[in-house]
């Protein structure tokens, strides 16, 4: 799926090899090694929020009993992720679409009185060459953590040809007495895999603490 000159997602359309995430989203990448390290960490499924639908990937990386609850701002891209890939079918994960500004739909969430106690939340809005820079204001990361379980997980995509964001998420987390850990990851051309940067922000000792995230 491309936009542009921005790719928003790839799959394999071999039987054998569709259910493996590809481009930015691999099993070494920054969601990648995160959402491993939860599954072990937790007795029951993950509540996996994210911020940017793409192709869907992130389904590949969830397992039976999480549920995925994605946010996108453009129908379209839901059209073509379900009409043309199979990462939010195939999925063993319960998966919800919520169509809108996502920004807004969490505030009118959380004003509602219904904070999703998302595990995890994933931002995978800023790969492209329009940055949605509202999305990490100081505002914005309020909204988000009213949605995170205290022990939860905000993973910032930060690949982008344009814009260095490390600096900013570092910002924010220092300001909220949390802790940020960037996860690099490199291409993988015989997976379809390209080089990604994660930034992980949490106050989750038991993940910051654990040998895969250290490592990686």
């Amino acid at each position: 799926m491309v936009h542009g000159q921005i790719d928003h997602g790839t799959q394999f359309v071999d039987q054998e090899l569709r259910h493996v995430p590809t481009t930015y989203y691999a099993w070494d990448s920054g969601i990648g090694v995160a959402l491993n390290q939860l599954h072990r960490q937790r007795r029951q499924g993950l509540r996996i929020g994210v911020i940017g639908l793409g192709t869907g990937t992130i389904s590949a990386l969830a397992r039976s009993g999480d549920s995925v609850r994605y946010y996108e701002i453009n129908p379209n891209v839901e059209c073509l992720a379900r009409k043309y890939f199979t990462y939010l079918s195939d999925t063993a994960a319960d998966v919800d679409v919520v169509l809108g500004y996502a920004r807004v739909v969490l505030e009118h969430e959380a004003e509602q009185g219904r904070q999703q106690q998302f595990d995890i939340l994933v931002l995978n809005a800023f790969d492209g060459d329009a940055i949605p820079l509202h999305l990490l204001t100081r505002e914005a990361y309020e909204i988000y953590w009213s949605h995170l379980r205290p022990d939860g997980l905000l993973a910032v995509h930060v690949s982008n040809i344009h814009v260095v964001f490390e600096p900013v998420v570092r910002g924010l987390s220092q300001q909220n007495g949390h802790r940020a850990v960037r996860i690099l990851s490199t291409e993988q051309d015989k997976w379809s895999v390209g080089s990604a940067r994660w930034v992980i922000v949490t106050n989750n000792q038991a993940f910051l603490a654990a040998k895969d995230v250290q490592v990686a």
